[in-house]
């Protein structure tokens, strides 16, 4: 039993083969070790400095800014400040609106649309990237009548918007079904504005689709030699004067097509 048992025990293990650091080995250690020292060394001290310290800080900063100028509108900062008084007005020209109240004052806001789309059309004059006035000193003229309440006064004057308080114009012989044409003829009062050369005037209801700068200089509003047509003139007619630069086109549709035509008398007033 003792030889069968001694037969089937396992062999021992044979010892591991051990392993020596030769001399080679710690030679190539003991050379990069200082090589790769070194070479940190140097690039560092080497690298050159920014200029100045915050000279990423700007970079960075210039770039945000450079790019929120193409996204974001103009803040109402010093440039873009717009006077709210006539007698702080330089400008030779101004656009203008009119706006009247009604008897029934209704000082929930959103219920007067003459009144939201006058603050749109401030808007849209003034602060919009894609048609306010590049010409910043050009004013917005809001005439109004008695009947439009002060804090509706204010608010068009912190939108930028120069408020003028016009008198009443009444006429007996102007007559309208229409409560929002009643106070019409003092629209009139924009002629007082004398202080301007020319005066560019917009129904309150008007949207803009981009600046309106160039209408001032445009060659359709420069001075006119009067024709001379005697056939057209009616005999309780006063003399026509000898030039004008201004003229109008009647238009009292109340619908519009689009595109516009002069066929079909599309366009607003003009």
């Amino acid at each position: 039993a003792a030889n069968m048992a001694q037969e089937h025990l396992l062999p021992p293990p044979s010892p591991l083969p051990q392993f020596r650091r030769t001399p080679t080995f710690r030679n190539t250690k003991t050379f990069w070790i200082p090589l790769i020292t070194i070479v940190i060394f140097l690039s560092v001290f080497f690298t050159p400095l920014p200029r100045t310290y915050d000279e990423h800080r700007d970079a960075v900063i210039q770039s945000i800014t450079d790019t929120a100028k193409d996204v974001l509108p103009p803040s109402l900062s010093h440039e873009n400040w717009h006077p709210t008084d006539l007698d702080q007005v330089k400008s030779k020209y101004a656009f203008a609106t009119f706006l009247a109240g009604e008897a029934n004052q209704d000082e929930n806001w959103e219920k007067d649309h003459y009144f939201v789309a006058t603050r749109l059309l401030a808007y849209q004059l003034l602060h919009a990237p894609e048609t306010s006035s590049r010409d910043k000193s050009i004013p917005f003229v809001v005439l109004v009548t008695e009947n439009v309440s002060e804090t509706k006064r204010q608010r068009l004057r912190k939108d930028g918007a120069v408020v003028v308080l016009a008198d009443f114009i009444k006429a007996d012989w102007v007559k309208t079904e229409t409560s929002t044409w009643q106070d019409v003829m003092t629209k009139l009062r924009l002629w007082e504005l004398t202080q301007f050369e020319r005066i560019c005037f917009l129904d309150g209801d008007t949207v803009l689709v981009e600046p309106l700068d160039g209408i001032f200089a445009d060659p359709a509003v420069e001075t006119r030699g009067t024709l001379t047509q005697p056939a057209a003139t009616k005999s309780d007619e006063g003399a026509l004067p000898l030039e004008y630069n201004f003229a109008g086109v009647p238009e009292m549709n109340r619908d519009h097509g689009y595109p516009p035509t002069d066929e079909h008398h599309d366009f607003p007033n003009i």
